[in-house]
């Protein structure tokens, strides 16, 4: 750990806090349109959609097999673990991070089962999705997951950092197109996705 004088740790503080109280402000906008924007995005054909060629690559940015296999491609480009091991110790540790709240604060996705959209958020109590995990959306598993691993390819290719980051909101917008969760899941999937790459 490097000395900070009295000085750097105060802005240090400082950028926490704007940081913090921006991220709380864009939620709280985004929850404000959370229902306008999953009627308005979501397409009824889920067949269809999952046989498109782009959604089901985006969305596979989510899963953690996909960052097992750029892992290997890293230990094997590198011939070591220095850029590898990160890169999927940060989509593990914000996947884990996703799937602890969600059964901590478990909330219902947005659509039930016959495909109607909720006239309200379904919050069920406080660490019941320990019991009942079926049907929990916030946060997004795929969006944190996804954001975390682009954002450590980000850091070890800057050069090509914006299609990294491309790639990940693609990957949340793919779950608010199916209809798997609100906006507001996806930006907290993405805020563990850059929590969990900032701690790796």
């Amino acid at each position: 750990m490097t000395y900070r004088s009295p000085l750097e740790r105060k802005r240090h503080r400082r950028r926490w806090l704007i940081l913090l109280t921006t991220a709380a402000a864009v939620l709280l906008a985004v929850s404000l349109a959370d229902f306008w924007i999953a009627k308005t995005i979501r397409t009824d054909d889920l067949v269809k959609l999952n046989s498109r060629d782009w959604y089901r690559t985006v969305r596979v940015v989510g899963s953690l097999w996909c960052w097992l296999l750029v892992m290997i491609v890293l230990a094997l480009q590198d011939r070591g673990w220095h850029r590898a091991l990160p890169t999927i110790l940060a989509p593990v540790l914000a996947g884990l991070l996703a799937e602890l709240m969600k059964r901590v604060l478990p909330r219902s996705r947005p659509f039930d089962a016959h495909g109607c959209l909720l006239p309200t958020y379904d919050w069920r109590p406080p660490f019941s999705g320990f019991i009942n995990d079926s049907s929990l959306g916030m946060p997004s598993s795929h969006a944190a997951v996804a954001f975390a691993g682009c954002i450590m390819l980000a850091h070890w290719m800057p050069r090509a950092r914006w299609v990294f980051y491309i790639l990940a909101i693609c990957c949340g917008l793919s779950r608010m197109v199916a209809g798997a969760h609100y906006a507001s899941d996806v930006l907290v999937g993405a805020f563990l996705g850059y929590l969990g790459a900032r701690i790796v």
